[in-house]
């Protein structure tokens, strides 16, 4: 079963560690695009993978930690890399935002949002490619760029690349062109 929009996989160890919710992920779809992304909240996860909290098969019961913590269990990751855990309306994907939505190419360097880049119209896909350096052989996958912002309370936001380009940056590389797919 295709997920829509899949961008790439990772381990449930991953899920309550290094890339717990609000982490910063770098992911490859299965086409090899560059994919970059906010994990969603816990509050996501059982709108994905029902049914939810307790009732939801993937769960474990750790008697000391249950009462330490006064809980009546605790709900696994909806993460699975194991075809055999997929069930046929509800498949085992967490939610993620694509974050940063701003990417560049790495052979152009044109810097775009997300829905500005080629996309397939035909497949439900994550990925982005740059229409002028493509040929129907290869795609020129475009990248995530590195600049964000946060406040100090951990908020993230996009860098304001139209702000700054307009401020700081040349006409040319702001303005649109005729070719510009």
């Amino acid at each position: 079963m295709k997920i829509p929009n899949f961008a790439g996989t990772v381990r449930r160890s991953q899920m309550v560690t290094t890339y717990g919710p609000g982490a910063i992920v770098n992911l490859k779809s299965p086409r090899g695009c560059p994919i970059s992304a906010v994990t969603s909240g816990l509050d996501f996860w059982d709108l994905e993978a029902k049914p939810a909290g307790l009732k939801n098969r993937q769960k474990c019961f750790l008697s000391r930690l249950q009462k330490k913590l006064d809980v009546d269990g605790f709900r696994l990751p909806p993460v699975s890399l194991d075809t055999r855990f997929y069930i046929e309306e509800t498949p085992l994907a967490l939610p993620a935002k694509r974050f940063p939505d701003w990417l560049t190419c790495p052979k152009c360097y044109r810097l775009k949002h997300s829905n500005k880049w080629q996309k397939s119209t035909t497949v439900s896909s994550a990925d982005r490619w740059c229409g002028r350096c493509s040929s129907k052989k290869e795609k020129v996958f475009v990248v995530p760029v590195r600049f964000i912002l946060s406040c100090e309370n951990g908020h993230l936001t996009e860098f304001p690349w139209v702000w700054w380009l307009k401020t700081f940056g040349s006409v040319k590389a702001y303005s649109k062109t005729k070719d510009d797919k």
